[in-house]
């Protein structure tokens, strides 16, 4: 019943294409070569998901799949009867991509557990800088648009560049960079107090986008862009934009603190991205309570596809991550979801950024597969390297993470 109250309650949308197929390929909106692969599965439960009904066609039936790639596991459920056509890349994707990366910077100063402090510059870098370094063996170009204050310019373009990011869209204001202070209560918990706002940016700030192949944007502080700019965004662009929804769920106190909020044009957003990723708690600001087991999580990615997104993604920190993307069963609409368990990282220094590092990770591996599934396992393990180092001191380490999926 969910699932049906959010298709009506936001039901606005122009007349759809009645070849779903057709629909699909549309929203992909991505210059990509496709392939059409069967993916085949039995009634086996998939571990951490259950079954859940066929979403499409007359009949209630479901199943899951249970599927091994490298040495981690990542659980599937396929909703169909005996195969789904899968609107999925080929993985020979053609090089030399322009990627735009679109957030603006952040200073943040940690105070740790241990009482200590650390002074570091994140917010979208931690975001272009790994892209960059991802890119590197693909030859895709990285074009970040931002805006830096005067109090963090020369840093920060000097970290970008050093990246091997190209700078032509990224413009210095006279005004100061957010600045978050980070109070960790214990390794996982935390709570955050910001100061300093940057102007948004426009539409004659965004015209790049038009050369681009793939757009990331990651609302870092919820203010790079007003709704109507985001929306003339998607009607500009024609290709496949990766959203990272992050502080647009979020609000701010009158003394600087952060705390979950559930805007009220918050779905108007979803309907423009074609992969949309958020953590788990920015996920339960949406649905009005806490998501507590991936079975919570992989419903609610499902219900917020029918906003309009290809594929929803929840990061769960230390538990992975889950999600649900759409596809084409016998020439009908289907969805399926996925569970991607995080891997093993023995010793974890600084998790400040991990949403972020997934963010770039998974656009490479959108960019690379397009398949959601593999993207997601490419991000988890690009997120895994990032905790082991402070900050993006370590960040020309993430490069390795190629090996493990094709080798040296």
């Amino acid at each position: 019943m969910q699932e049906k109250r959010m298709t009506q309650k936001y039901s606005k949308q122009p007349r759809r294409d009645n070849d779903p197929a057709r629909r699909l390929r549309a929203r992909r909106r991505s210059a990509l070569p496709y392939h059409s692969a069967a993916l085949r599965f039995g009634g086996t439960e998939a571990r951490g998901i259950r079954c859940v009904p066929d979403a499409v066609g007359p009949k209630s039936r479901s199943a899951s799949l249970r599927r091994s790639f490298a040495k981690n596991r990542a659980s599937v459920v396929v909703c169909g009867t005996t195969e789904v056509e899968r609107m999925s890349a080929s993985r020979n994707s053609e090089r030399g991509k322009t990627i735009v990366v679109i957030g603006f910077p952040a200073r943040d100063t940690k105070h740790m557990p241990d009482g200590s402090k650390v002074d570091s510059l994140g917010g979208v870098l931690f975001t272009a800088i790994p892209l960059a370094v991802l890119s590197r063996r693909r030859g895709h170009r990285v074009v970040p648009v931002s805006s830096f204050g005067v109090d963090c310019a020369a840093e920060g373009e000097d970290a970008l560049r050093a990246a091997g990011c190209e700078l032509e869209h990224v413009r210095v204001v006279q005004a100061h960079t957010q600045h978050s202070f980070i109070t960790f209560t214990s390794d996982n918990e935390r709570w955050e107090r910001v100061t300093g706002k940057l102007p948004a940016l426009g539409e004659e700030d965004l015209h790049c986008v038009r050369g681009a192949d793939c757009v990331v944007v990651n609302f870092i502080t919820g203010a790079e862009m007003e709704y109507d700019t985001f929306r003339w965004l998607a009607e500009e662009y024609q290709g496949p934009i990766i959203m990272d929804y992050h502080t647009l769920a979020l609000g701010t106190n009158p003394d600087g603190r952060r705390e979950p909020r559930r805007r009220t044009d918050w779905a108007a957003w979803f309907q423009h991205g074609t992969v949309v990723q958020m953590n788990e708690a920015e996920a339960g600001a949406l649905a009005g309570h806490s998501l507590e087991d991936a079975r919570a999580c992989a419903a609610f990615c499902r219900d917020l596809l029918s906003l309009g997104p290809d594929a929803v993604v929840i990061t769960r920190a230390e538990k992975g991550a889950v999600g649900a993307e759409r596809v084409v069963r016998h020439g009908r609409e289907a969805w399926a979801t996925y569970e991607v368990p995080a891997p093993n990282v023995p010793h974890v220094v600084d998790t400040v950024g991990c949403g972020d590092v997934f963010l770039a990770g998974l656009a490479v591996g959108w960019i690379q597969w397009h398949a959601l599934e593999t993207a997601m396992r490419f991000a988890a393990g690009v997120a895994a390297l990032h905790v082991e180092y402070e900050g993006l001191t370590g960040a020309e380490r993430l490069e390795s993470v190629w090996e493990a999926f094709e080798g040296p």
